[in-house]
């Protein structure tokens, strides 16, 4: 029997339905099976598909349908540019032994090493940015120009939210660092989880090999000598939360307040989110009531206690509503999982994947795994009424669907005869 996964759209105030708008076929004539199928990418809007395709031992990318000229030995990393209906992707024209990217069919082969497959675009300056590799040394190359500055190894670069600033992380024997336009911080051994806000600060912890630093803009705010588990920001980056242990406990810092639980027995994931207005927030921790179950708190007071409390940076599984007022969570309950908003049980399956609430708070949207159903993928109102679309996906998110808007919903539908683009309207 096959597992399915369905996207249900469940309505939190009152029952709606979904009226269709438009269906557009995006790719007629799709020829996936003969590769592949995990380098399937969709753009942004989802108006674009692109997957390699293969043919007497050569490889071509297909997008939308149109198989281009281009051949290459292989073909890999297949995704669009940030905001576009760009494609760009590795490929190959010696056996697969050396590589090079190819952007929207623009060719860039120079400093390429198997090792560099980082890279970061800019819609503001369409500028495509990556890591090149000379002599055992790493380096930035904006635009197919290679940038003076060597480094032992960089493993992560982006574009801040401006669009016109590069960060990276780099190494330099046993240091690493943060290089923020050409601007190196301080050295430490450790650096990792690096984020941004909206105004264009970047957080990151940072560890001299003893203790553990929360680093904002370049200056050590907070040192943690028995490390740090998590960490998050409020939305006006003007509070914190941080997940740290003392040793003889899991301490939990938001902003003036303290709370302190004992050390878990079994190792389970501990987490902290801002809800949108800055104000709200919760936590899981252990319960100090039960050492081998997981709790969740909002705002510091504990809304349940449970076997234990799923999440993914990825897949989102614990959300707040953009309005703030509601909040939502997956929970492991027996074999099966539970998904919660606001402390009511809102549905129970084998999986749940991303969670999402619609941009008017009115409507959560969330993909879910079933091994006793058939019908694929579905868009539904509530847990009884759906949409089926019949639609298979390998990503480990499930189905790609967006709000665009309040009440319209765009997904991929997909069929034997190939990809639509589909929205529909909440009435």
């Amino acid at each position: 029997m096959k597992t399915a996964i369905v996207i249900l759209f469940i309505p939190i105030v009152a029952m709606a339905g979904f009226k269709e708008i438009q269906r557009i076929t995006i790719d007629s004539n799709p020829s996936y099976d003969n590769y592949d199928r995990k380098e399937i990418a969709f753009s942004q809007t989802l108006k674009s598909v692109a997957y390699p395709v293969k043919k007497d031992n050569k490889v071509s990318i297909s997008v939308n349908g149109k198989i281009q000229e281009a051949t290459y030995d292989c073909i890999s990393g297949v995704t669009f540019l940030p905001g576009t209906e760009s494609v760009v992707f590795l490929a190959s024209r010696d056996g697969c032994k050396s590589l090079f990217w190819v952007v929207n069919g623009k060719e860039y082969s120079k400093y390429i090493s198997s090792k560099s497959r980082v890279f970061t675009y800019s819609p503001p300056l369409k500028q495509f940015v990556y890591v090149g590799a000379e002599n055992n040394k790493e380096f930035i190359v904006i635009d197919g120009e290679a940038q003076k500055k060597r480094y032992d190894r960089i493993d992560f670069i982006t574009f801040m939210n401006d669009g016109k600033t590069i960060v990276f992380k780099a190494k330099e024997k046993e240091s690493e660092f943060i290089v923020v336009n050409d601007k190196e911080h301080k050295k430490y051994k450790m650096v990792r989880d690096i984020r941004f806000s909206e105004f264009s600060d970047i957080y990151y912890l940072a560890t001299d090999g003893s203790t553990e630093f929360l680093v904002i803009n370049g200056k050590e705010q907070q040192k943690f000598p028995g490390g740090v588990y998590y960490y998050c920001t409020s939305r006006d980056s003007r509070k914190f939360i941080t997940i740290s242990n003392d040793k003889k406990n899991i301490v939990i810092n938001v902003d003036k307040k303290t709370f302190r639980f004992p050390l878990m027995k079994n190792s389970r994931p501990l987490f902290c989110k801002f809800a949108p207005n800055s104000t709200d927030y919760s936590f899981i921790a252990p319960d100090p009531e039960n050492a081998d179950r997981t709790a969740i708190y909002l705002n510091g007071n504990k809304m349940g206690s449970y076997e234990d409390i799923l999440w993914s940076s990825n897949q989102n599984s614990i959300a707040f509503s953009p309005d703030s007022t509601k909040f939502a969570y997956v929970v492991k309950e027996g074999k099966r999982e539970a998904l919660y908003v606001n402390e009511n049980k809102l549905a129970v399956h084998d999986k749940f994947y991303k969670v999402i609430f619609s941009p008017d708070s009115a409507h959560i949207v969330y993909t879910y795994q079933d091994k006793d159903e058939q019908i694929g993928f579905s868009l539904g109102l509530d847990a009884k009424t759906f949409r089926n679309i019949s639609s298979i996906s390998e990503s480990p998110d499930g189905p790609p669907f967006i709000f665009d808007g309040s009440d319209r919903v765009r997904y991929i539908y997909e069929d034997n005869n190939g990809f639509y683009y589909v929205e529909e309207i909440v009435n």
